[in-house]
């Protein structure tokens, strides 16, 4: 039997926490060649093709500082 709540059926549910919204769209290409997530640099979109993907602390705080945004707790 599926868990349910509020009657909709959620069997892949996970935990989440906040995470920084940016004002505006982010240039990601600038981005590749340091980040540890995309090891292949020329193919990268390859590691990014997933509807989610866990993204190392290291990473993610690289991410904040090109964006001008503090990290609460990555």
């Amino acid at each position: 039997m599926r868990p349910q709540m509020g009657g909709e059926v959620s069997p892949f549910r996970m935990n989440v926490r906040p995470v920084a919204a940016f004002a505006g769209p982010l240039e990601f290409k600038p981005l590749i060649g340091d980040l540890t997530l995309i090891t292949n640099k020329k193919m990268w979109s390859g590691h990014l093709r997933q509807a989610m993907r866990d993204i190392p602390g290291e990473d993610y705080r690289f991410i904040l500082r090109w964006a001008g945004v503090e990290a609460a707790d990555a």
